[in-house]
């Protein structure tokens, strides 16, 4: 039985640590092990996706007033853990 509904939901197994990682990725950048470049914007219409980050690849974007931003989508786990760990062993 489940008393966490959010979590319940919409937890995933695996390496939960958002804010821990980009941490780690503006104290050791070398970390990041794929990044693409996209054009990024958030919808501030007022409705159920108020908020939602919307992103085109370079030269699909509307030029709305898009920014181009480098996207990180993965990172060396065993680095990030091992950052983690000896910055929390201090």
């Amino acid at each position: 039985m489940c008393f966490y509904v959010y979590g319940c939901r919409f937890a995933q197994s695996g390496f939960q640590l958002w804010d821990e990682v980009e941490s780690a990725i503006f104290l050791q950048p070398d970390i990041i092990s794929l990044t693409q470049t996209m054009y990024i914007s958030i919808d501030i219409n007022q409705g159920p996706n108020y908020g939602t980050i919307i992103t085109w690849p370079e030269g699909r974007n509307p030029a709305l007033g898009e920014q181009l931003v480098n996207v990180v989508f993965e990172v060396d786990r065993n680095k990030v853990a091992k950052m983690f760990v000896d910055l929390l062993s201090q």
